[in-house]
């Protein structure tokens, strides 16, 4: 994605998004998925971490459609799922002037405990992946298997 494309999409996604509840993820591709926030008038944001093309942006899909595009889940969908249920896109950012875009969540557990979950979606071609980062900002998990320094999980 283009720098401008970016930050013009992050500023779409902060005013739509920002208060809104995660809900049905589909998993489309292995490296795609679409999140569904509960804005149907505005559809899904679909991320997608494809070397050849990462991306991120709101698409309008029917969920009939989206049920029949969809597979099974991987295993970090998976966890996805499981660490943001239910929370509330609270921040959309990008990181100065890289292909970098955080989602950040808060996300309330059963005994009623809060904190920030945070989803990196880096956009930079070959190297494209997503990360689920704690409370502390630890690399949790990675959709692709991280290279590099400061992406294996734990860092």
């Amino acid at each position: 994605m283009q720098q401008e494309t970016i930050q013009e999409v992050v500023a779409e996604l902060e005013s739509t998004l920002t208060g809104h509840f995660v809900g049905r993820v589909f998993q489309l591709s292995p490296l795609s998925f679409a999140i569904d926030f509960g804005v149907r008038n505005e559809g899904y944001l679909f991320v997608s971490a494809e070397p050849a093309q990462p991306r991120l942006y709101l698409i309008k899909r029917s969920t009939r459609e989206l049920e029949k595009q969809s597979s099974s889940p991987s295993h970090f969908l998976q966890a996805f799922q499981h660490l943001l249920k239910g929370g509330r896109l609270i921040t959309v950012t990008r990181d100065g002037s890289e292909r970098i875009v955080r989602l950040e969540f808060l996300v309330e557990n059963e005994i009623g405990e809060r904190k920030v979950i945070h989803l990196v979606c880096q956009l930079t071609g070959r190297s494209a992946n997503l990360f689920l980062l704690d409370e502390n900002e630890l690399i949790r998990h990675a959709l692709r298997p991280p290279k590099g320094e400061g992406q294996q999980t734990g860092q």
